[in-house]
């Protein structure tokens, strides 16, 4: 990964991925999912090769359920309600 760039803040990771220019090749479902992962201690920091690693595992749609998911420890009961999904949706999940 030498190639791999590091962002240290979520400023200079949204100016020097240029968002919008970007668009058409990181969904934002994978861009929340990286801020949600990076509130973890270990931290999970925007970067390019991040981004391809999130589109290989999971679709759009997983990516944006995955970035919903609580920090803490819970049950998907819990989950479902505090979610917006909704209940229907949530039920495929299950």
């Amino acid at each position: 990964m030498q190639n791999a760039r590091v962002w240290h803040n979520e400023s200079e990771a949204t100016s020097s991925l240029n968002w919008t220019a970007m668009a058409h090749t990181t969904s934002k479902s994978y861009y929340n999912l990286q801020k949600r992962l990076d509130q973890a201690p270990q931290g999970a920091p925007a970067s390019e090769t991040l981004f391809k690693i999130l589109e290989v595992l999971l679709t759009k749609d997983e990516a944006q359920l995955v970035s919903a998911l609580p920090i803490n420890l819970f049950t998907v009961k819990q989950w479902v309600r505090s979610s917006s999904l909704p209940r229907n949706a949530s039920k495929s999940v299950t």
